[in-house]
């Protein structure tokens, strides 16, 4: 997550944003105990999508 956050930050993004399966409880937890907020849910396919981001720490 370090990484990905430097390597957005390294090109000029304020921010990382992702999403995952609704079903995958173990990974939103992850993403929130790291920083992450969710931003929406959204119906995507026959499945739920939880949308993320983070704004990156300035350097």
């Amino acid at each position: 997550m370090a990484w990905a956050e430097a390597s957005a930050t390294s090109r000029g993004y304020d921010e990382v944003r992702l999403y995952t399966h609704e079903t995958m409880v173990e990974n939103i937890a992850f993403y929130q105990r790291h920083g992450f907020e969710i931003t929406r849910t959204a119906a995507q396919d026959p499945f739920g999508r939880v949308h993320f981001r983070k704004v990156c720490a300035v350097v």
